[in-house]
Order: C-alpha cells, then structure tokens, then sequence
C-alpha cells in the first residue's frame, strides 16, 4: 500500500499559478522525452528505457525547468506508459477481440492547453525542510512502518493503527521530527 495525498487547488487560490506553469512544464519534459523514444522506436526500431531517456533528457531545459525529482517521476511515468504500450500489444495479438482496436502509441499532450500531473514524493517535499531542522508532517509518512530517516529506528506504532488517536509520538534524539 502506498500513502498518497491528492490535493485540488481552485484557480481562485493564490498558488494556482505556479502550479499551473510547473505542470505546464511537466509536459512539455513529457513531450521532449516522448518524441526522443518515439523516434527511436519508429526508425531505429528500438525502445529508449528510463535511463536512456534520463541520460538524454538530464541537460535539456525542460528537465531542467522543474524539480530534479519532479522531472524522474515525469519520466518514470512516461517508461510506465510505453510499457503498458507493449503489455497491450501482446494482450492484443494473443486475444484481439478483448479490443476495439489496435493499441497506439503514447500521445503527446497538446501543445498549448495540455497539462502533465505532477508527481511529487516524499523526498521531493520533506529533505529540504528536515536539512534546514524544521519539523516536517511528510516526515510522519516517512517514517510511519519504516526506519526512521534520521536514527534508522523501528516505527514505534503498529501498522493499523492511525496517527492521533491516543499515541504519544516518540522524538528522535537527531531530529526534531517525531518518530511515529
């Protein structure tokens, strides 16, 4: 199981704008990085993976436009959907009926009203707070049913039970951030 949080912001909030220019940029990395393995895969009959792709797209000013760790989940996503590409074709070829189609290729996103989600992990959103010593929520699902990040102890609270509900969060002596 995965912890996830999904906000929505409206386009009244102060802090749409510069969500909507990262995603914005997110797609266009999207788009840059669709076209180096479509091209691949059309002519040279190959498929780019991930780290073919990151190696290609590490200098290029649309990865370069975001987060490090934003632009990974960018194009791990993309690797994500070309595999679900493939895993179709050989769904397709063994059981055609089971489509309404062919499978196609991974599309690009529109040029200018397309948008790419924005994938942000723990680490992306928690290391910087943690290295400056402020206390971090993030830190809390880090740590929950894990290792601490900072001490490598055991999570103190058993894997059902749910923060807040009577436990007592223990601190970790190298951090200010409390051990859950």
């Amino acid at each position: 199981m995965q912890l996830v949080e999904q906000h929505v912001i409206a386009r009244q909030d102060s802090r749409f704008a510069a969500i909507d220019q990262a995603a914005f940029a997110a797609k266009n990395l999207y788009n840059a990085a669709l076209y180096l393995v479509r091209q691949s895969f059309i002519f040279d009959h190959r498929y780019l993976g991930y780290r073919a792709v990151y190696h290609q797209m590490k200098r290029h000013e649309a990865y370069q436009a975001l987060p490090a760790k934003v632009a990974q989940q960018v194009l791990r996503l993309l690797d994500k959907n070309w595999q679900s590409y493939f895993t179709a074709c050989v769904a397709y070829r063994e059981d055609p009926s089971k489509f309404v189609g062919r499978p196609k290729l991974p599309r690009y996103k529109h040029k200018t009203d397309g948008r790419q989600a924005l994938l942000y992990t723990t680490q992306a959103l928690a290391t910087a707070s943690l290295r400056r010593g402020q206390q971090s929520d993030h830190c809390c699902a880090l740590a929950r049913g894990r290792r601490h990040p900072h001490c490598g102890q055991e999570s103190a609270v058993e894997a059902g039970s749910q923060h807040g509900q009577g436990e007592q969060p223990k601190v970790c002596a190298d951090s200010p951030c409390p051990l859950y």
